[in-house]
């Protein structure tokens, strides 16, 4: 979190402010103190990575650590929680669609769907049932 608001807002106090209020979130210690969903708390850790990824490719132009950071965070947030990553695609679709002038480029949108493929082909084992 704190890399991402680094990133987005460009002050390191800003961002270390929003990343200490983002890790003591009264609903993450919930989650994993009184409900044991440690795989929904681990989702939490993970989305501020996917949201990197997507600024990385949008605003900076940096593909690779778009690949990394957007590609490995679905995958682990399929594995982890699929119904909240589905959730989460949801929400990115509104995003999307609100910054469409940014985001619905042939060079963004062609990035989008390489990633999508390699996510889809690392989730084959949780994806595809038997």
């Amino acid at each position: 979190m704190y890399r991402l608001t680094d990133k987005v807002f460009k002050s390191k106090e800003q961002a270390l402010l929003t990343s200490i209020t983002y890790v003591s979130f009264p609903y993450l210690f919930a989650d994993v103190f009184i409900r044991c969903a440690l795989n929904e708390s681990f989702l939490l850790f993970i989305i501020p990575l996917i949201l990197l990824g997507i600024h990385y490719l949008i605003d900076d132009g940096n593909k690779l650590m778009f690949y990394i950071l957007f590609t490995f965070g679905y995958v682990f947030s399929i594995n982890s929680h699929l119904v909240l990553s589905i959730y989460l695609t949801m929400v990115l679709l509104i995003y999307f669609f609100i910054n469409r002038k940014k985001v619905f480029k042939k060079e963004i949108i062609k990035h989008f769907f390489v990633a999508s493929v390699f996510i889809l082909l690392l989730t084959l084992n949780f994806t595809v049932t038997s």
